[in-house]
């Protein structure tokens, strides 16, 4: 047995199951009926020494890239906050909530980086009969929408029509008490939203994640008669400009953090930020990493400098 392979299985053991077979094989690039047999010692039974040496060079390269990964999360001596309560974040939750109770629509919209998808993730695991649809620019015909929404509810769309997947949506929903979250919801048509609409009437709720386009749909004159039976379903519309001092806080005791100078500066300069929360992690893993090269403590100056290096990453960037 290699080197390369004996790491590989111990690192399988000593994770207890954190670690499979199946996320070593995406992340190496291998299939997973390779990986298994390299594991067992048999792939060199019918295959040249040259391929094995291939696959093995992938793995070695995936070892490398993890201990890595490790030492990077080492330096930060944090790991990243699971979800948090956060005020913004329980107001998110209400309307979450209120639209798959009452079987109607909801919507959060404007602010980026205030824990809208995060929020969402935590409510599907949380509860029964969530599902996530995820507007991509690059999947919005009506076509792609149907097989993205079959996809996520879990339901085989290889050679079904439009009419037929349609039909197998609306008996998925039927009785489910359910709620469909579209995140990113400005990239779809005022058409496909009126299709789903149709879909869901009735039978779940659904709330409309995304950025201010969102809203501005509900007053433009071009698609009011369009989206106006779309619009008169909202009942609990939520809009958030960005993280406010109460989540900030929050946010920051959960890394550990509680020194008063560093909170006062996040204060100061996220809500002016264009990713709120998002820009806060940022600057703290970063802040974390050069306290941890300086041997000490995150201070008000290693937050300060990891800012400073973000804003200016941020004006260096292309237009």
């Amino acid at each position: 047995m290699s080197d390369v392979i004996s790491q590989v299985k111990a690192m399988l053991t000593d994770a207890k199951g954190e670690l499979t077979q199946a996320a070593i094989a995406r992340e190496s690039g291998l299939s997973e009926a390779v990986l298994s047999a390299l594991l067992a010692g048999i792939y060199g039974n019918t295959v040249s020494k040259d391929t094995v040496a291939r696959h093995e060079s992938k793995l070695r390269r995936w070892l490398s890239t993890r201990a890595r990964a490790a030492e990077a999360q080492r330096r930060v001596g944090h790991k990243k906050p699971v979800w948090q309560p956060l005020p913004t974040a329980n107001n998110i939750m209400e309307v979450l909530q209120m639209a798959q109770t009452l079987c109607r629509w909801g919507m959060v919209y404007e602010g980026a980086g205030v824990g809208k998808t995060v929020t969402a993730e935590h409510y599907k695991a949380e509860g029964t009969n969530v599902w996530i649809l995820t507007a991509c620019p690059f999947r919005n015909s009506e076509t792609a929408v149907l097989q993205s929404l079959m996809k996520v509810l879990g339901q085989e769309f290889a050679h079904r029509t439009r009419a037929e997947m349609s039909e197998v949506i609306e008996a998925k929903f039927k009785g489910s008490k359910g709620l469909l979250i579209i995140d990113e919801a400005q990239y779809y048509s005022d058409r496909v939203l009126n299709g789903i609409r149709i879909l869901a009437e009735g039978r779940v709720g659904v709330v409309l994640l995304g950025n201010d386009v969102v809203r501005t749909r509900m007053s433009a004159i071009r698609t009011l008669s369009d989206m106006n039976p779309v619009w008169s379903r909202v009942i609990s519309p939520l809009r958030i400009f960005t993280a406010g001092p109460a989540d900030i806080v929050q946010y920051l005791n959960a890394w550990g953090i509680t020194d008063k100078d560093i909170i006062r500066e996040a204060k100061r300069v996220i809500p002016t930020s264009t990713g709120a929360l998002r820009s806060l992690e940022s600057a703290v893993m970063r802040g974390l990493s050069l306290a941890d090269v300086d041997n000490e403590p995150l201070s008000l100056a290693h937050f300060k400098e990891a800012w400073r290096m973000l804003e200016l990453m941020k004006a260096e960037a292309p237009q």
